[in-house]
C-alpha cells in the first residue's frame, strides 16, 4: 500500500465556530497566501456543525492522511483560509458504547 495515497481523516477547525466549505482545498499551514500553484494535500468531503462535539467537524481525503494526525493545515475556499487540525475520522463514541447499548 502506498503511504502517500489519499486517506479519509477528520478535521477540526482551530476556531470551533468556523464553517468550512465542502470542497475546500487543503494546503500546508502558512502556504495559503503563496503565489499559485500551491501544492494541494487534499480536500474537504463533508462539513457540519456537531452539537455533540460543540463545534464544526469535517471529513477530508488527504495524502498520507493517517500519518498526519495532529498536523495543522489550512482549508482554502476562495480567498478564505481556515486553520484545521487533522485527526481521526471518528469524532464521537470511538468505543462504540452507544451503538452497542453499553
Amino acid at each position: 500500500m502506498r503511504r502517500d495515497r489519499k486517506q479519509l481523516v477528520g478535521l477540526i477547525p482551530t476556531d470551533r465556530n468556523a464553517v468550512i466549505q465542502e470542497g475546500a482545498q487543503l494546503v500546508a499551514a502558512g502556504r495559503a497566501g503563496d503565489t499559485p500553484p500551491v501544492p494541494m494535500l487534499g480536500f474537504v468531503t463533508s462539513s457540519y456543525y456537531s452539537p455533540a462535539m460543540k463545534g464544526s467537524i469535517c471529513l477530508a481525503l488527504v495524502k498520507g492522511g493517517k500519518d498526519r494526525h495532529g498536523e495543522l493545515v489550512e482549508a482554502v475556499a476562495g480567498s478564505e483560509a481556515v486553520p484545521v487540525r487533522i485527526c481521526d475520522p471518528v469524532f464521537y463514541d470511538r468505543e462504540g458504547a452507544r451503538r452497542d447499548g453499553g
